[in-house]
């Protein structure tokens, strides 16, 4: 499996979802689905971290990330946006841990 292009499609995805949003509303409404998205990031994480090596380099940032980044800047300025969002990453970061 290519880990580094199915973590780009997973990023994107994930990018297009919250791209949608553009309210509180319209986010709390998208949790679940933005959920599901940040799990799959996070699995293919671990996949590619146990297949390659936990002291392997990362890769330089990619422009989904990047693109990433800036909507989770921008749904973070929503109000009440950042909380709701780290509610959609809490599962996703316990299994990274």
């Amino acid at each position: 499996m290519d880990f580094h292009r199915e973590g780009e499609k997973a990023a994107a995805s994930l990018c297009e979802e919250m791209q949608r949003i553009h309210s509180r509303e319209e986010l709390q409404a998208a949790l679940p689905r933005l959920r599901k998205k940040y799990l799959r990031i996070a699995k293919l994480a671990l996949a590619a971290r146990d297949l390659v090596g936990k002291d392997e380099e990362p890769l330089p940032p990619s422009q989904a990330s990047d693109e990433l980044f800036a909507e989770i800047a921008r749904l973070y300025e929503l109000a009440g946006g950042r909380e709701l969002l780290i509610s959609a990453q809490a599962e996703s970061l316990k299994l990274l841990e």
